[in-house]
């Protein structure tokens, strides 16, 4: 008896939706925090990566000007 009743909630018309639905959020979630996660730290490699560039390009700078003098 328990099977016919899992049978016919998984037949009737709207659970499998809300089940693709809850499937769907979950993915989402996980999916949407991990891509957000990924930006972020993207995002802070290549300003970390920049500045120590800027900075690099500056003391190498600083270093030809000394050497000139």
């Amino acid at each position: 008896m328990t099977a016919q009743a899992i049978a016919q909630t998984a037949i009737a018309p709207g659970s499998f939706t809300l089940i693709v639905v809850i499937l769907g959020a979950l993915f989402v979630l996980v999916g949407g925090s991990y891509g957000f996660t990924w930006l972020v730290f993207e995002r802070l490699s290549r300003s970390i990566s920049k500045l120590r560039t800027n900075e690099l390009k500056q003391l190498e700078d600083r270093l030809k000007d000394l050497e000139q003098r």
